[in-house]
């Protein structure tokens, strides 16, 4: 998905999120800098547990999944510890 931002928010029952766009949005963005290729939109959506909101989950999907260790790597290098606290890459 080279030359366009790919995302996607996943909580179909909430209504749309700026906070879950842009957090999409970012992971697509540092990704493609760094030349991951997508397969899919980025998803994002909120963690919750019995007190609301516990952080946001990141998920990515590359057309390479052998480097989904360096693309983690990446993202929890740049957002690790920012509020998006959950990436699964494959």
């Amino acid at each position: 998905m080279r030359g366009r931002f790919a995302c996607a928010v996943t909580n179909r029952d909430e209504p749309k999120s700026a906070v879950l766009s842009s957090a999409a949005h970012m992971v697509s963005s540092l990704l493609r800098r760094h030349d991951f290729s997508l397969a899919r939109p980025v998803e994002a959506r909120f963690r919750t547990n019995e007190q609301g909101s516990s952080g946001i989950a990141v998920t990515v999907r590359l057309r390479d999944p052998r480097s989904a260790g360096a693309a983690r790597d990446l993202l929890h290098e740049r957002f690790g510890g920012a509020g998006v606290d959950d990436f699964e890459v494959a």
